[in-house]
C-alpha cells in the first residue's frame, strides 16, 4: 500500500550489515523515512534487515540502471529519493523533498543541490527553482533525483540498463531516464536547496578514458544518429584542446567513439 512517506532508495553491492546506512544518516535521522535497499550480491553474501523502516532486496545481477530499476519495482511509498551508500544526508531532507513536491504539484520528479564533503557545491547550480527541459538535465546525479513514483510508473519510464556503471556502456543513465520523463510529459523542477553532501570527484579524470568516449558516443547516436560521428570528432578534439588527452591519442580515441557508436546500433 502507498503512502506518503519519504523512501530513500539505496543502491549498493556486496553488504552483510546495515552499519554503511547509519554513516549516510549521521546528521539526519534515519527514522524518518523508508528505506529500500537493493544489494546486488551473491547468493553466499546476503544482507538482512532487522529495522522496521528497512527492507532489503538482495539482488543477483549488476549495473547500476538494473539497480534503479528494481528500486521503482519495489518501492511502495508515494515518493522516493534515488540515492548511492556513500552519500551523507543533509539534516530535515525527507521535508525538504516532502514540502517541495507539495509546492509543485504537477511535479513528476525534482532535482536537487549536492555538496562535497567542504560544502561547496558539487557542481554548477541555478540560482532560482525552474522548470526542466531537455536542454536543461545535462551533469543531473541520480543522488539529486526524487520522484512521485505514481507519476513515473504511470509513465512506464524506467532505466535504461544498456547504460550506467556495470553495464555496457558506463554512463548518462540519469540523463536518459529523465530525457525519456519528459518526453511522455512527466514534468520536472530543479529546486534551489541542499539535500545530500559527497565527497568530491574529479570528473576530469575520467573524461579521457576509454570507458567514457565508448559510453559518450553511443549516446551521441542515440540522440543524434548519424551526426554522432562529427560530435565524436568534436569531441576528441575538446579533449585534446583541454589537455585530457594527447595529440598522439587523437586516432585511438576516435575509434573507441566510433566502436561505442558500432556497438550501440547492435544493441538496439
Amino acid at each position: 500500500m502507498c503512502n506518503d512517506k519519504l523512501e530513500v532508495l539505496i543502491s549498493t553491492m556486496h553488504r552483510n550489515s546495515l552499519e554503511f546506512i547509519d554513516k549516510m544518516f549521521q546528521k539526519a535521522d534515519v527514522n524518518s523515512v523508508n528505506i529500500l535497499v537493493i544489494n546486488q550480491t551473491t547468493k553466499t553474501n546476503l544482507l538482512k534487515s532487522d529495522r522496521a523502516n528497512i527492507r532489503v532486496f538482495n539482488f543477483f545481477d549488476k549495473g547500476i540502471s538494473r539497480s534503479r530499476n528494481q528500486a521503482i519495482k519495489n518501492a511502495t511509498s508515494k515518493y522516493a529519493l534515488f540515492t548511492d551508500d556513500d552519500v551523507i544526508f543533509e539534516p530535515n531532507f525527507d521535508q525538504i523533498i516532502l514540502d517541495a513536491f507539495k509546492d509543485e504539484t504537477e511535479a513528476g520528479f525534482l532535482v536537487f543541490k549536492a555538496k562535497t564533503l567542504k560544502g561547496n557545491d558539487y557542481r554548477q547550480y541555478n540560482d532560482e527553482n525552474f522548470e526542466l527541459s531537455k536542454q536543461s538535465i545535462e551533469g543531473i546525479m541520480s543522488i539529486e533525483i526524487a520522484c512521485d513514483l505514481e507519476k513515473v510508473k504511470t509513465s512506464g519510464v524506467i532505466f535504461d540498463e544498456r547504460f550506467g556503471i556495470g553495464s555496457q556502456f558506463e554512463t548518462a543513465e540519469e540523463y536518459l531516464f529523465i530525457s525519456q520523463l519528459i518526453k511522455n510529459n512527466v514534468r520536472g523542477y530543479f529546486c534551489n536547496q541542499y539535500i545530500v553532501s559527497h565527497s568530491e570527484y574529479n570528473s576530469g579524470k575520467a573524461l579521457g578514458s576509454d570507458k567514457i568516449i565508448y559510453a559518450r558516443s553511443a549516446l551521441a547516436y542515440k540522440k543524434y544518429k548519424s551526426l554522432a560521428y562529427f560530435w565524436v570528432f568534436k569531441f576528441v578534439f575538446f579533449l585534446v584542446r583541454k589537455k585530457f588527452i594527447s595529440l598522439n591519442e587523437m586516432f585511438s580515441k576516435t575509434k573507441i567513439g566510433f566502436k561505442g557508436i558500432k556497438d550501440f546500433k547492435v544493441s538496439n
